[in-house]
């Protein structure tokens, strides 16, 4: 599987990222030809209500510790930083342990819409880096809403691994599928394709509320591979779809 890293450096709530001069946030999808082909258009809606195995089978997800240890691993000591759309926890381990083997004294917001569930598995994942000098505060809610936990420039670092793919609501029925690309050119593939642009734009701009001028934000998101032109995972989505097709016609699930 692919995943397209993109990373950019903010200075006083501008962003600069690859190929990309200086550029208002609002307008760094449309200015950004890095960023172009990473569109989070393989969307579903925010999976609120994961199954508590999700630490087990996420190894897709865990996959992408390595790259994104090596975009962090390299900041200058960032104090505070932010896990976005953190889940459960066992995918943040790794990035976590890098800036804490910075040797300062952090503090780490783990943001996430979860349940219960998952939110007691994080602490007990993160009770493994107990006594290493990180405070950890759980923000319960969506990263597509306004953090008041989290105060304006806060922010010297911040991550979002493999969850900006998700869309805050569904733009429109979707029974045959899973991911919005499966939809056949039309109406209804534009709803969803104008969802995620506008989804991506307000997620940039939260963070630009909350990442300090010269902080650091590192996402991956599923791409497109540069073999064959393919978004990531395709082979499996009609695999997702028959499940889905299944739960629906047993009541499990009503869209």
């Amino acid at each position: 599987a692919q995943a397209t890293w993109l990373k950019w450096r903010c200075r006083s709530n501008h962003y600069i990222g690859p190929r990309l001069q200086c550029a208002p946030l609002r307008d760094l999808c449309a200015h950004s030809p890095a960023c172009s082909h990473a569109l989070p258009f393989l969307h579903t809606v925010n999976p609120r209500q994961m199954d508590a195995s999700y630490n087990r089978h996420s190894l897709v997800q865990r996959g992408q510790g390595a790259g994104l240890v090596a975009n962090l691993a390299n900041l200058q000591q960032p104090a505070c930083v932010a896990d976005f759309g953190c889940g459960p926890g066992n995918n943040s381990i790794l990035a976590l342990d890098a800036i804490i083997a910075q040797g300062r004294r952090q503090k780490a917001f783990m943001v996430d819409a979860q349940d219960e569930d998952l939110w007691r598995q994080l602490e007990g994942v993160l009770s493994r880096l107990a006594g290493r000098g990180m405070e950890f505060e759980f923000v319960r809610s969506s990263f597509y809403e306004p953090l008041h936990a989290i105060a304006s420039a806060q922010l010297d670092a911040a991550w979002c691994s493999v969850a900006a793919h998700w869309l805050p609501a569904l733009p429109t029925p979707m029974p045959e599928g899973v991911v919005g690309n499966q939809l056949s050119h039309g109406p209804r593939r534009d709803a969803w394709r104008e969802a995620a642009d506008r989804a991506w734009h307000l997620f940039l701009r939260l963070r630009a509320r909350e990442i300090r001028p010269g902080g650091h934000l590192v996402v991956a998101m599923p791409g497109l591979d540069p073999g064959d032109g393919e978004y990531c995972g395709t082979r499996a989505w009609p695999a997702f779809a028959d499940i889905k097709k299944r739960l629906l016609g047993d009541g499990a699930i009503d869209s």
